[in-house]
C-alpha cells in the first residue's frame, strides 16, 4: 500500500524538483540521477522526498539498489516528461534565435562614415546572415535614439552624456593631404610652420585659430586658422581633391586617392588627434543578435591591417 505524506501547496511549480524526479524515474536510481544532475546523492534524495511531501503521495518504491515508480509516480512521469520535452524544445529554439541574427538591422550614421566604414561591413553581413536585412540612413545631423527607430547610431567625436550605451569601435588616423593642382599653384609646405601661409580645410575645433599637431619628436602648437571648417570628412575630402586647400583628413578615406595620384600626403611625420568612432545603442537592444554581430564585425574591421593600411 502506498503511504500518504503531508501535502505542501503547489509543489509542481518547482521545475528543479520536477526535473530531479524525471531523472530518477529515467535512471531507476538516485545514485545515477545524482551523477547526471551533477548533485550530491543526498540532495537528490531530499529533493525527491520534498516533492512527495508537497504532493502528499509516494512517487517511488525505494530499495538499497533500485528505485521503481509507484502507480501515481508513473502517471506523473508520463505527464511531466512531455512537458519537460516541450520546455527543452522551446529553450533550444530560443537559444537558436538568440544566436542567429534576423529581422531588420537599422543603422544611422554620417555620409562619410557610411562610405568609408559601412561599405566594408555590409557585404560581409549580407553574405553571412541570410535572415538579416539592413536599412541604412545616412544623415549628418545628430538624432535622438530615445525617439528614433535605429538599432545602432554611429558617430565620431566627443559623446554627450546620456542613458545610451556607447561602444568604441575604433579610431581614424588624421593626416595632412593636398591635391597636385593645389600644390602646383601654392607650393608644398616644407615644415609645419609653413601651414600659416596656406588655405587649410579642417573639422570644427574648440580652440579656433590654433591646434595641436603631434610631431615625430614632440607636440607642436600651430597658429593657422582654417579658412574652411567642415563637420563631414567626406565633404572636406572632396574640397581638397578639387584643389580647395590642404586638409586634415582621415587617412583611410584618402588611401585610394593616394594610390591614384589624386592626393599627396604632406608632412608625413605629423598627425592630428585621431577621431574616435562610437556606436550608440539603447540598453534594451545591446543583447540583440543582429546588434552584437554588427558591433563585433565593426571592431574587427577597425583593427584589421587592410583598414589601417
Amino acid at each position: 500500500m502506498e503511504r500518504s505524506v503531508p501535502r505542501r501547496e503547489r509543489p509542481l511549480r518547482d521545475l528543479n524538483l520536477i526535473r530531479l524526479f524525471a531523472r530518477v524515474a529515467e535512471h531507476h536510481s538516485i545514485t545515477s540521477a545524482a551523477r547526471v544532475l551533477g548533485m550530491p546523492k543526498s540532495s537528490v534524495s531530499r529533493g525527491l522526498a520534498e516533492l512527495e511531501r508537497g504532493l502528499g503521495v509516494q512517487l517511488v518504491h525505494r530499495s538499497s539498489r533500485h528505485v521503481s515508480l509507484t502507480e501515481i509516480g508513473t502517471v506523473l512521469y508520463d505527464r511531466v516528461r512531455r512537458i519537460l520535452d516541450e520546455l527543452d524544445e522551446v529553450t533550444s529554439t530560443m537559444e537558436k534565435l538568440r544566436g542567429t541574427p534576423s529581422g531588420v538591422l537599422r543603422i544611422n550614421t554620417s555620409i562619410g562614415l557610411g562610405h568609408a566604414v559601412l561599405s566594408l561591413l555590409l557585404p560581409t553581413l549580407l553574405e553571412a546572415y541570410a535572415d538579416l536585412d539592413i536599412s541604412v540612413e545616412l544623415a549628418q545631423q545628430r538624432i535622438s535614439l530615445l525617439s528614433d527607430e535605429s538599432d545602432v547610431v554611429i558617430r565620431t567625436g566627443t559623446l554627450e552624456d546620456s542613458s545610451l550605451i556607447a561602444r568604441k569601435l575604433g579610431t581614424l588616423e588624421v593626416a595632412l593631404y593636398g591635391s597636385p593642382a593645389y600644390l602646383d599653384r601654392n607650393g608644398k609646405p616644407a615644415c609645419i610652420e609653413d601651414l600659416a601661409g596656406h588655405t587649410i580645410v579642417d573639422r570644427p575645433t574648440t580652440t579656433p585659430g590654433s591646434w595641436i599637431v603631434h610631431g615625430p619628436n614632440q607636440d607642436v602648437s600651430v597658429a593657422a586658422k582654417p579658412r574652411l571648417t567642415v563637420n563631414d570628412p567626406a565633404l572636406a575630402r572632396l574640397v581638397v581633391l578639387r584643389g580647395g586647400g590642404l586638409g586634415w583628413l582621415p587617412s583611410f578615406m584618402c588611401r585610394d586617392d593616394i594610390a591614384a595620384g589624386d592626393l599627396i600626403e604632406l608632412l608625413p611625420g605629423y598627425r592630428r588627434d585621431p577621431i574616435e568612432v562610437h556606436a550608440l545603442i539603447q540598453p534594451h537592444r545591446i543583447q540583440s543578435p543582429k546588434v552584437r554581430v554588427f558591433l563585433d564585425l565593426a571592431v574587427r574591421t577597425f583593427e584589421s591591417p587592410n583598414f589601417r593600411a
